[in-house]
């Protein structure tokens, strides 16, 4: 899957997402800074979004890892087993046309593979 043609209303629907559902543990500046983390004692930190792993992803891989909670949801639902993964299984709580959205918007802020 790939974003074809992002538009205006995209960016902005995923900004709207991206803050009331990813900024309190990514950060405004994607950064993987967001308030959750001065009360996480353990586990693994949020993904700094602006990182080259991160801009280096496809589209669809995005999207994936917003469906199935990071990276290493990801990883976990290709070998069949239940993710521990703090992020949020999105596809359980977004709608696909949502996930673009975010998709569009991170796209814009970290750029282009």
């Amino acid at each position: 899957y790939k974003v074809l043609q992002r538009t205006n209303s995209d960016v902005i629907s995923g900004h709207r997402l991206y803050e009331d559902n990813c900024q309190v543990c990514h950060g405004s500046y994607l950064e993987g800074d967001g308030p959750i983390v001065s009360i996480v004692n353990s586990g693994p930190l949020p993904a700094n979004l602006r990182a080259d792993v991160t801009k280096a992803a496809s589209d669809g891989e995005l999207y994936g890892f917003i469906s199935c909670g990071g990276r290493q949801g990801c990883a976990m639902r290709l070998i069949g087993r239940d993710s521990q993964s703090p992020m949020p299984d999105f596809r359980r709580l977004l709608t696909e046309e949502e996930r673009w959205a975010l998709v569009a918007y991170l796209r814009g802020q970290i750029g282009s593979p």
